[in-house]
């Protein structure tokens, strides 16, 4: 996951949430721009455990340092399911 992960596009948190028969990891994170994070979702989707990921929500905030980012949740559901529930 990490290498396809863009420059300027940052995950803070991974959570997984186990069904009987599927399982999606949540990644939340920060990207400079809109553009770097669909650029995220394109690398995810060639994952082979990984099927086509959906945009949770994207919503413009400030960093600490005072830039502009774009925070964001992406849901990645997996082909098969490789454990329990994380938080």
């Amino acid at each position: 996951l990490s290498a396809s992960i863009p420059k300027g596009v940052w995950v803070s948190q991974m959570t997984s949430r186990r069904g009987s028969k599927d399982q999606t990891i949540a990644l939340r994170g920060s990207a400079y721009n809109q553009r770097d994070i669909g650029q995220f979702m394109l690398q995810v989707e060639k994952l082979e455990w990984s099927q086509a990921p959906g945009l949770g929500f994207t919503q413009a905030n400030v960093d600490l340092q005072g830039r502009s980012v774009v925070d964001f949740e992406v849901s990645v559901p997996l082909n098969k399911i490789i454990g329990s529930d994380l938080r």
